[in-house]
């Protein structure tokens, strides 16, 4: 039995985190299974993204998703280099990301809106701009 396995997500259960996987060639999907989650982040992977499994050695019942993976291929990383950080917060590729560069000291926070919110109320990149006359 194979303990660590390539696999595509079939099924995703977004209420509880889970999702199940299929795996080509072999006809065989796994029942539905954790998918882990580092840093108490949730962002879950999109049907027939290739993920990446570790199973326990008594067979596919039992297993953790652990997650998407660059390959090198199809999914490359869309920013790279020493000290350059990037989130994805969308599973559109570039359509909600955060991204920093330690080099250049710049941050950037892509998203359609951006709404700050505080105890003293909300507001939006859009008003703010608005605000000093800006576009």
């Amino acid at each position: 039995m194979e303990v660590f396995r390539i696999g595509i997500v079939s099924k995703i259960d977004y209420e509880s985190g889970r999702i199940s996987v299929t795996y080509p060639g072999r006809g065989d999907t796994t029942q539905t299974m954790p998918y882990l989650q580092l840093g108490g982040e949730y962002h879950m992977p999109r049907l027939e993204q290739r993920v990446a499994v570790l199973h326990l050695s008594t067979g596919n019942e039992v297993g953790v998703a652990i997650g998407p993976y660059w390959d090198g291929g199809a999914y490359t990383p869309p920013v790279t280099g020493k000290d350059v950080f990037y989130k994805d917060l969308s599973n559109i590729p570039g359509k909600a990301y955060m991204q920093h560069d330690a080099e250049t000291g710049e941050m950037v926070l892509k998203a359609d809106k951006i709404i700050f919110h505080t105890s003293a109320g909300e507001i939006s990149v859009a008003d703010i701009i608005a605000a000093i006359g800006g576009a």
